[in-house]
């Protein structure tokens, strides 16, 4: 195996696990939706752990390419995949083409799913203090006026 074939398979692992975020992302969606807790707390488990697997691997991928190419550490995390490709024989630089593209797709759609989140987040954060203050100052639950909160 070459070495750019070893750095293609750390890749793929990279994008396995930004895959799998892409999808604990869409779960906590639904789960914010429906102010499940405990699908939160155990997504977010998750999330973390595979969060530290990909710096674990990102950590990996650098040292990898400043070993492959003679570069610094520093030098090799602020390249890009486009400009290790530079530095490769064509037929090794072509199996990152497709890697490229489905990392920088999986970036997006986290971006999305995220934002998403966050703004449902925040939703929820708010509709929560609403109805502490209802509580606080002794209003009515059945008033409309009240908050945006269904009880």
């Amino acid at each position: 195996m070459t070495l750019a074939e070893e750095l293609h398979t750390l890749l793929q692992e990279e994008v396995q696990i930004l895959k799998e975020l892409v999808e604990y992302g869409n779960s906590q969606r639904v789960a914010l939706v429906s102010y499940n807790i405990e699908q939160l707390e155990e997504i977010t488990r998750k999330q973390q752990k595979l969060s530290a697997d990909l710096r674990t691997l990102e950590q990996m991928r650098i040292r990898f390419i400043a070993s492959m190419l003679s570069l610094s550490a520093r030098e090799a995390q602020v390249m890009t995949l486009s400009e290790v490709q530079t530095k490769l024989p064509q037929e090794q630089a072509k199996l990152f083409d497709m890697t490229k593209i489905q990392i920088a797709a999986l970036f997006s759609k986290l971006r999305g799913i995220n934002s998403i989140n966050r703004y449902l987040l925040n939703r929820a954060s708010n509709s929560i203090q609403d109805l502490i203050s209802v509580i606080k100052s002794g209003g009515d639950f059945r008033d409309p006026s009240m908050c945006n909160v269904t009880v």
